[in-house]
């Protein structure tokens, strides 16, 4: 099962996902010249990142996980 699965290897992701995400961030900035957030905004948006990937990983597609995943969506598509 898929979710078990993931479940499963969320343990060995967890202590990596903080440097993954701070890099995936770090190289958008350095591709997209509009990227204009500040320290504390990315903060807050690696953050949240964790918290998705976590919620995904734990595989408890609940309404705690579909409330957070349509907000991600909300935000992504104000700013564009």
């Amino acid at each position: 099962d898929s979710r078990r699965d993931a479940a499963a290897i969320w343990p060995l992701i967890e202590p990596r996902i903080s440097g993954i995400i701070k890099r995936s961030y770090r190289l958008v900035q350095l591709a997209d010249s509009d990227f204009a957030f500040g320290d504390a905004a990315i903060a807050r948006f690696r953050q949240g990142q964790q918290r998705h990937w976590r919620m995904l990983f734990e595989s408890r597609f609940d309404e705690r996980y579909c409330n957070s995943a349509s907000m991600i969506g909300i935000s992504h598509r104000e700013l564009g």
